[in-house]
């Protein structure tokens, strides 16, 4: 399921790339600027010229061995960082407690606090543990387990409200109309500890850990037995070395190689020397529509109508950067950042 979403996604930017090629063809610079934004793709080696400019100026940052959504909310919950600051995620999900939508260039945004889901009124969460809440979000849809029919986000959530557990649910859909295929049970499972034991790097041990343990428990829905594999599910594992080289940005995350080369020219491409074709959109405050999340629940929170914050900032100019104290961490696969809490007050 994970690689299928990874091509649609693949698709969808080449599918962007061809329609602002076809509107920069005949003049219209708005719409082009906003396909060509939807058609980005951040490949390694783009990351990588970053990650070159963050050692230059002594800023901290790890690059994700296998999920960014889950290396993230590791960081998080072990307060290595203060939030998580994102638009197109599924850290809901995976945990994470605090996360911030819609970061406008002035430093705003919308706080989601996990541990406040209780005082949601649209979708009651009273009574909802951490563990019945990722029940419900796969349910609802994810990137590891096929969506059932007709399953939406408020059907997902009344299923685990009234029965308390996916196998009780589930039950209870196979004697309705709904179609459940076989085995779904299983692959329910399985997702649930691709969602808890993701693996994920820490930087104050320097290893690969899993997001939360992995217990062992005779007869209870954490039991892992020696023959299931989290490697199936959470990509296969691969040599300790080359996680460390991963996570530190030497080696490419897909060839498992060095960068050949590329120290030298990504310097100087990203100090101005070599020529980049800019786009300028002709209406600044045209909304760019993100792109459509899998997760129910986060799409919910991320999409909603929220109030405008209390006072909009004196200072126009944009957020500066460089106030930021020089410790953070970015996931260069995912465009996502995380402040540490020396650099980030709330």
């Amino acid at each position: 399921m994970k690689l299928e979403q990874e091509n649609n996604c693949a698709r969808s930017r080449k599918e962007n790339l061809a329609r602002a090629i076809k509107h920069e063809a005949i003049g219209n610079s708005s719409s082009d600027y906003e396909f060509y934004q939807k058609a980005v793709d951040i490949s390694p080696s783009i990351a990588h010229d970053l990650i070159q400019v963050l050692k230059q100026k002594s800023v901290s940052y790890v690059v994700a061995p296998y999920e960014a959504d889950a290396q993230m909310t590791f960081l998080a919950v072990n307060k290595q960082v203060d939030t998580v600051i994102t638009e197109d995620s599924d850290l809901i999900e995976f945990g994470c407690p605090i996360i911030i939508f819609k970061m406008d260039k002035y430093g705003q945004g919308v706080e989601f606090q996990y541990s406040r889901l209780d005082k949601n009124r649209e979708i009651c969460f009273v009574g909802f543990t951490n563990r019945m809440v990722l029940e419900m979000c796969i349910l609802s849809g994810c990137d590891y387990l096929q969506t059932l029919p007709g399953m939406g986000l408020k059907r997902a959530h009344a299923l685990i409200s009234n029965f308390k557990s996916y196998e009780k649910g589930i039950m209870h859909l196979r004697y309705s109309t709904t179609t459940v295929p076989p085995l779904y049970e299983e692959s329910f499972r399985k997702a649930i500890l691709t969602f808890q034991h993701q693996r994920v790097y820490d930087p104050v041990a320097e290893d690969i850990v899993n997001l939360s343990d992995i217990h062992e428990c005779q007869g209870g829905v954490y039991h892992l037995s020696s023959q299931l594999s989290l490697n199936v599910e959470c990509n296969a594992r691969i040599p300790q070395d080359v996680e460390k080289g991963i996570t530190t940005g030497d080696l490419d995350p897909f060839t498992q190689m060095t960068f050949q080369g590329r120290n030298a020219t990504s310097v100087a491409g990203l100090s101005g020397t070599s020529k980049v074709k800019t786009f300028k959109p002709e209406s600044t405050t045209k909304k760019i529509d993100l792109p459509v999340q899998k997760n129910l629940l986060t799409n919910y929170f991320s999409k909603r109508k929220f109030k405008k914050p209390r006072k909009s900032p004196t200072n126009t100019s944009p957020l500066d950067m460089s106030t930021l104290k020089e410790n953070c961490y970015t996931e260069a696969d995912s465009g996502q950042m995380s402040i540490s809490p020396s650099a980030y007050n709330s």
